[in-house]
């Protein structure tokens, strides 16, 4: 008899001859395992070898129990297989060789002359030999090194516990994802964070998710720091889902706003899209025709777009006007005029897109509750503390998006471009029953919505093209206005004229007129956007202030090509109003109302930098005493970098002199420089020079 053990070895190399077992060792049913010994009487030596192998196994791991178990069934295969090869030995090559792979041919040949029942025992052994293949695999996996387990509590137990990302603290993992992304977002207090996420970045984030659980739940929050909510249902479904997500949600720090809308008109009206279309396209004409972009841009595309304009502005021929810049409506002229415009298939199909996405829009406006929802969404965002509204659409710049991309102008880029929603800055220069008003009621009344759910913003970004009518920014709530941001820290808030504004007009003040769109705003408007101002600046908190009124500069020159400006400008008191910020660190103002008077307690008394004072406007006292206060900062806790263009006041006429007279504005870098040759080099121009101490003397009264 051989000894059982000796099967381990033999399992995985050279089996030894044995004696073949009896037809008395044949199991006494199917799945009963079969006597090794067979079923006589065993002797008293062969019951204590056999019973002391078995007891062999107590205490044994796992692993080594199931190692006995695949031996004793290899031991099992090789039994019936030497069975078969004993009635008749159709294996050829060398003796207990059973690695049929390698005599497949031989097979082949041999079951050519096999009876029926050999062939069965051939297939059987066929398969013995695929389930001895499988075992063998499986005894050569168990018997790989494993690596032992320390015991719990151990330092070899910890240590390994440190080596899984699993298990890694959550603050280890963040820095991983930090490292990772290859930019700065993920970290917090940046005044200035765009909260911009590059492709790499992007792309190493979602690597990470990816590799393990851990990872996975430490760079998901930074997956979406800044998220973009234009007025769409899916859009706002996208809010609300993202909000509803708890890692998602936790990273989102910066939510952005973009209030393009669509006109009724535009909508309803054949007529008035074609209008908007062949605008829309004649703007990025004239964009493309300056200088900075010229050489990036096929002008075979731009012959294309020349000509599709061409043909649209056939169609606007046709069309008679209103006094208010409307197209006329005829009843007979109508009828051929739109089977002009369905000769058209990117005219008809980009109308029918505009119907459907303002349908959604008036929905969404009639519900009521859009600020609403965006507010709930943001209450569910724990780190949300930026929000940016604009009537821009926040997406690629169109030279990137489609000339750069090289898919301009085909047909899929068109129909987007016309049948997107209407920035305000592009069309505010149209007539007003045509272009319609961008929904600012959404902007007035998102913040007091914020304050209901105890949302504190430290950043908040303005950046409006002027409206028709400043009262549509009058706040719903003041009180709940100032409240939402009663923590801020950065403030920006920009008002500028309109993108594309081909207005001309005679005269010598034609060049100035062209850019001045709606008329010097009554006292009613301007009280409006003073009330807005004035519960957004309240914030004890505030380091860095930008403002930026150019629109309302561009429409206080009136009829004076000179831009002196009449009466009181633009002057809001609620700009130049002394407030609590002792925290205040840094000033951007540009086209500003001041109150020379009231100047210096504006600007306080705490460490300040004024980067820039551009085209600042004295309405209130005199330039004189402006500079004079300045210089006075200067001297203790004021830096002031540059004056860039200034009017109002005695500077009405130096405004004028700039062009035409000598000396000039001593407000003008450019003319200071040829006209003052003697001044040395290292010096700045005299006002400039004045407020840093270098020059002694007032220039405006030299």
């Amino acid at each position: 008899m051989v000894d059982d053990m000796s099967w381990r070895h033999d399992a995985c190399g050279k089996t030894q001859p044995r004696s073949l077992p009896g037809p008395e060792d044949a199991p006494s049913s199917i799945g009963t395992v079969a006597s090794h010994l067979g079923y006589r009487q065993w002797t008293e030596q062969e019951l204590m070898t056999r019973g002391q192998k078995i007891c062999g196994l107590e205490g044994a791991s796992t692993a080594e129990l199931v190692l006995a178990l695949l031996d004793q069934r290899l031991a099992d295969i090789d039994e019936v297989l030497r069975q078969i090869a004993g009635r008749r030995p159709i294996f050829s090559g060398p003796e207990n060789e059973y690695d049929m792979e390698d005599q497949d041919d031989e097979h082949i040949r041999q079951s050519q002359t096999l009876t029926v029942q050999e062939k069965q025992r051939l297939l059987l052994a066929n398969r013995l030999r695929r389930q001895q293949r499988v075992i063998r695999d499986a005894i050569h996996q168990h018997q790989q090194p494993q690596l032992s387990t320390p015991p719990p509590g151990s330092a070899g137990h910890a240590q390994k516990n440190q080596a899984r990302l699993e298990t890694l603290p959550y603050e280890i993992r963040t820095e991983i994802v930090s490292l990772c992304m290859g930019y700065d977002n993920v970290r917090d207090g940046t005044a200035t964070n765009s909260h911009f996420i590059s492709q790499v970045g992007l792309k190493n984030i979602q690597s990470l998710r990816l590799t393990c659980k851990g990872l996975h739940d430490a760079a998901s929050p930074e997956l979406l720091p800044c998220i973009t909510v234009h007025l769409t249902e899916d859009s706002l479904s996208r809010l609300r889902q993202l909000s509803q997500n708890p890692l998602i949600a936790r990273g989102i720090k910066c939510v952005r706003l973009a209030l393009p809308y669509l006109s009724s008109s535009v909508a309803k009206n054949e007529q008035s899209f074609c209008f908007h279309a062949a605008w829309l396209i004649k703007g990025i004409i004239a964009y493309n025709s300056q200088k900075d972009i010229d050489e990036a841009i096929d002008p075979n595309k731009i012959r294309h777009l020349n000509s599709l304009v061409s043909q649209w502005d056939n169609l606007i021929g046709a069309l008679s006007f209103n006094a208010d810049g409307t197209p006329q409506t005829d009843c007979t002229m109508d009828t051929k005029w739109i089977t002009q415009f369905n000769r058209h298939p990117l005219l008809v199909e980009g109308f029918a897109k505009v119907k459907e996405r303002y349908l959604e829009y008036q929905r969404l406006l009639d519900h009521g509750h859009v600020a609403e929802g965006i507010a709930e969404a943001m209450g569910r965002m724990p780190k949300v503390t930026k929000l940016c509204m604009s009537d821009m659409a926040w997406d690629h710049d169109w030279k990137t998006k489609y000339y750069l991309s090289g898919i301009f102008p085909n047909r899929e880029s068109m129909l987007s471009l016309i049948a997107a929603p209407m920035e305000w800055g592009t069309f505010a220069s149209l007539p007003p029953k045509l272009t319609g008003q961008p929904p600012l009621e959404i902007l007035t009344g998102i913040l007091p919505a914020l304050a209901r759910r105890g949302v504190q913003l430290d950043n908040l970004d303005i950046q409006l093209t002027a409206p028709s009518d400043l009262t549509s920014l009058t706040p719903s709530d003041a009180a709940l206005t100032a409240a939402a941001v009663k923590d801020l820290q950065v403030f920006r808030f920009r008002m500028v004229p309109a993108l594309f504004n081909f207005v001309r007009r005679r005269g010598r003040d034609s060049r100035i007129r062209a850019s001045r769109i709606w008329a010097p705003r009554p006292v009613g408007q301007m009280s409006s956007l003073n009330k807005l101002l004035d519960a957004l600046l309240q914030s004890q908190n505030l380091k860095w202030l930008w403002l930026d009124l150019e629109s309302l500069k561009v429409e206080s020159r009136g009829d004076r090509p000179t831009g002196g400006g009449g009466g009181g400008g633009w002057y809001l008191p609620a700009v130049m109003k002394a407030r609590k910020w002792p925290h205040i660190r840094k000033m951007t103002l540009s086209s500003v109302c001041l109150n020379s008077k009231l100047l210096g307690k504006f600007l306080g008394d705490g460490p300040l930098v004024i980067d820039r004072l551009k085209d600042a406007h004295v309405s209130r006292g005199t330039w004189v005493e402006a500079l004079e206060v300045l210089r006075d900062k200067e001297t203790k806790s004021l830096r002031l970098e540059t004056i860039d263009g200034a009017s109002g006041a005695e500077c009405n006429i130096g405004f004028n002199d700039m062009f035409f007279l000598t000396p000039p504005s001593p407000f003008c870098r450019e003319d200071m420089i040829n006209l003052y040759q003697y001044i040395p080099a290292d010096k700045p121009y005299l006002a400039l020079g004045y407020i840093w101490g270098v020059v002694d003397e007032n220039p405006l009264l030299m």
